[in-house]
């Protein structure tokens, strides 16, 4: 057992002096402290909404070709609650009424890092702990 142990240690040594994991180790710390000193700019909550706009007008769009059912209203919902202490979440719920009149419910979910948002944001969403934002009919693109 002895020798096994020896060639073992051996080989970890080796392995350890080798000099293109070593580069391939120095080259993933290089990575790692980059990205760890990668800032962003905290943007506001409204600013947030107005961006995402556009992916939820065309989910929207996508849904009516492809389900055949019409928009009626929705809603995105943000709670300073989330299932990860640092997260915030948003809720979108889009009501749609296909051709029986019957009304129909797509959600989807999400949860942001409250780091992207400044600071006036991230105070406003903890007092009113839910801040409610209406989806109107998307643009025709």
């Amino acid at each position: 057992m002895e020798k096994k142990d020896k060639v073992l240690s051996d080989f970890i040594n080796h392995i350890k002096k080798s000099p293109i994991l070593n580069a391939l180790k120095d080259k993933v710390d290089q990575v790692a402290i980059q990205t760890a000193s990668f800032k962003h700019e905290p943007i506001s909550l409204d600013n947030l909404v107005v961006g995402l706009s556009n992916d939820t007008d065309k989910e929207i769009l996508n849904i009516i070709r492809y389900e055949n059912i019409n928009f009626i209203g929705g809603e995105l919902v943000v709670l300073s609650k989330s299932r990860n202490i640092d997260c915030f979440s948003l809720d979108l719920k889009l009501y749609f009424q296909n051709n029986n009149d019957e009304i129909i419910l797509k959600e989807k979910h999400k949860e942001l890092d409250f780091s992207i948002l400044d600071e006036i944001s991230k105070k406003e969403l903890m007092e009113k702990k839910s801040i409610t934002y209406e989806v109107n009919e998307p643009n025709q693109e």
